[in-house]
């Protein structure tokens, strides 16, 4: 009886031990998304807005099979595209879709450090990002007119980064201040 409770509690404390252990990419000290864990193909994004985006103030979506998310890239001798994108579609019937699309250097890399990026997409800017953002059914469209995005993450496979931007709708002037923006997608 005694070696029957005292295995019963080392496979108990194994047990724990290796259940308890989480790889470091699976929750980042930064709780921002990571690249690491996805399919090829597919992206996260995160954030929060104000006032409401399609009629919620967060915005979290990762590949499933209800909510598609994508990520490519594309590149030329020069340039490299990258594109991002989320959709979200509730029980309602409402959808919402963002969509990033990064413009750099082809050669552009986080070895040295973070990338910066202005949304504001200055004269001489080396990066340059544009995120829109697509609520139906209303038909509701914004694109970013400031702000920033910081890539954390660029290689050949993968790219992860946060962003907080300014977007005002397309066809009139309201806009959204979108806070705590995340993103990770694997090429």
């Amino acid at each position: 009886m005694k070696k029957g409770t005292i295995f019963l509690t080392a496979f108990a404390a194994f047990t724990l031990m290796l259940g308890g252990c989480k790889k470091s990419s699976d929750t980042p000290a930064n709780n921002n998304p990571s690249a690491s864990n996805l399919d090829a193909g597919k992206a996260i994004v995160k954030f929060t807005s104000n006032p409401g985006f399609g009629g919620a103030t967060t915005f979290n979506i990762s590949n499933t099979t209800t909510t598609p998310t994508t990520a490519t890239t594309l590149s030329s001798s020069s340039l490299r595209n990258v594109s991002i994108s989320a959709t979200d579609v509730n029980l309602s019937g409402t959808a919402r879709i963002a969509q990033f699309l990064i413009i750099l250097p082809v050669d552009a890399s986080t070895s040295g450090g973070n990338l910066t990026a202005d949304f504001s997409l200055p004269n001489g800017a080396t990066i340059l990002p544009t995120l829109a953002l697509t609520s139906s059914p209303s038909g509701a469209q914004y694109a970013s007119e400031s702000g920033t995005l910081t890539i954390t993450k660029l290689t050949a496979t993968e790219i992860e980064g946060t962003f907080s931007c300014t977007v005002k709708e397309v066809t009139g002037t309201a806009t959204l201040s979108i806070t705590e923006g995340s993103f990770a997608g694997k090429f």
